[in-house]
């Protein structure tokens, strides 16, 4: 959404982005054929030669990308706490004299007079750059959904706004053709290189694949292709709680921006001579500085991480309380009482604070906090994996063990399968037992390796190490398939 009442005639457009070079006549903007996002592919590449490495290292180990790079020094920055570098919230691109591309995650809740922004800020083989820092003026135009913001760059000490001082990115909507480079910030520090291959193009995010690292401070890196051209910004990366690997990391296309506002100022920094007649205006700065309200709109698919107010990030429980000790008004710890989710355990929790997608605030509520923990903490519930012990006293019923009803199959076969049929049960039998042991019967039809028979499956869940102790057997006393804590009783309603 663009903030309203903050808009000038089109014909500022060339003081608000500068006269845009395009060193690449062939790779014109304003020619540029837009094809539907859904049309993007991507093909599956081997592990990358380069992962968050210092930016000179390119040229050896990698020098088709060290033109790419060099682009990329200058216009990726980090976004950090005033006078404050090591106080690094994100990343940033300069796409013009003094607009800057930033995930809207990374800006939520944060009143943006206390923020600034550091280009140039790299090792070199001798020596830390820091570049020079600028403020952050205003808020131009955001999409918390889609995760997206504009930010206005102002004037350093020297009077210069960082397209003086730096390059700013070449936008493309196209996507890489074959392998992809992201400039970011890492631990909300210097700039690392990260050359990875590229995924398919997924739903409306680009997806690049499991061998880059991203963590804090990574988010908003600018994912460039060979010519330096930008292409989207990194967002978060998979929860896993979604069918995705959980090293997948996905990015936001430029191509999604202007489709979802094509009035708006990316699609004007793309296209210096739009031909929209009825794109009329662009937005300008406000007069005061403003703050950004918090996120509205996550997800359990994706992570972008939670954080406390110093951009420290938040790995488990202990982290969290800690954290909103500190907070203004504090909040008092949260337990796992507190969620209202049976079956939750203390390592569910540490996963549902990691990968949660929210940078705490002053003023949060606790119902805020753990509204943002509790869908998370029920998908874990059904989601995470326990640990299966075998028991022995099942050994009776496979062949050349002690007499007992046999199956057709030794252990490796027939073991693996039993405890595929009790995985999609995990979550109800965490519910049922809620924090306790408790001991269960699974009685289903019969697999291949029963005969003729049904087979019923004794499950021993200790919650306090989350193990589940089972053996098969097949059975021919089976009268329902149910799972139950007894062995004709009633099904488990949870």
């Amino acid at each position: 959404m663009a903030i309203n009442g903050f808009s000038a005639l089109l014909n500022n457009t060339k003081r608000l982005f500068g006269n845009r070079p395009n060193p690449h006549p062939s790779n014109s903007n304003s020619n540029m054929v837009w094809a539907p996002v859904d049309s993007w592919t991507y093909g599956l590449l081997g592990p990358p030669e380069v992962n968050s490495v210092d930016p000179h290292k390119i040229a050896k180990l990698r020098p088709e990308w060290k033109k790419a790079t060099d682009i990329a020094v200058q216009s990726v920055g980090l976004l950090h706490q005033n006078n404050q570098f090591d106080n690094g919230y994100g990343t940033v691109v300069l796409i013009s004299l003094d607009v800057a591309l930033v995930p809207f995650h990374v800006i939520a809740g944060k009143c943006l007079q206390n923020l600034s922004v550091t280009f140039g800020a790299y090792e070199t083989d001798t020596h830390c750059l820091i570049g020079h820092t600028y403020p952050i003026k205003s808020l131009l135009e955001y999409n918390d959904k889609l995760d997206y913001a504009l930010v206005l760059i102002g004037s350093n000490e020297r009077q210069r706004l960082p397209g003086h001082d730096f390059q700013f990115a070449n936008l493309t909507t196209s996507p890489p053709s074959t392998t992809t480079m992201v400039a970011h910030c890492p631990g909300g520090g210097y700039i690392k290189i990260s050359i990875a291959d590229t995924c398919d193009e997924n739903g409306f995010a680009l997806t690049y694949c499991s061998y880059v690292s991203t963590e804090g401070g990574s988010s908003g890196g600018g994912v460039f292709n060979n010519n330096g051209y930008l292409s989207a910004i990194h967002v978060s990366r998979s929860t896993g709680l979604c069918g995705g690997d959980v090293n997948e990391r996905y990015a936001l296309p430029l191509r999604q921006i202007i489709e979802t506002n094509p009035c708006g100022i990316l699609a004007r920094c793309l296209d210096p001579n739009p031909t929209w007649n009825r794109c009329l205006q662009v937005c300008t700065a406000p007069v005061k500085p403003v703050c950004v309200p918090p996120i509205k709109h996550t997800s359990s698919c994706t992570s972008r991480e939670m954080f406390d107010t110093n951009n420290k990030q938040l790995l488990n429980l202990h982290d969290l309380n800690e954290a909103l000790k500190n907070l203004k008004p504090s909040i008092s710890g949260i337990d796992l009482s507190m969620l209202g989710v049976p079956g939750i355990n203390r390592n569910m929790m540490n996963i549902a604070v990691k990968t949660c997608q929210e940078h705490l605030y002053h003023g949060i509520k606790r119902q805020d906090v753990i509204s943002l923990l509790k869908k998370l903490c029920n998908n874990l519930v059904e989601t995470t994996q326990a640990e299966y012990i075998y028991d022995t006293h099942g050994d009776k019923h496979f062949p050349g063990g002690p007499p007992g009803t046999k199956f057709l199959s030794g252990k490796t076969v027939v073991n693996p399968k039993l405890e595929e049929i009790i995985n999609p049960h995990i979550g109800q039998i965490r519910r049922d037992a809620n924090g306790k042991e408790q001991s269960y019967y699974l009685t289903k039809s019969g697999i291949p390796e029963c005969g003729n028979s049904n087979l019923t499956i004794q499950v021993d869940f200790n919650a306090a190490t989350d193990t589940i102790t089972y053996h098969g057997y097949p059975d021919n006393n089976v009268t329902k398939y149910v799972l139950s804590r007894t062995k004709t009783g009633p099904s488990i309603n949870t």
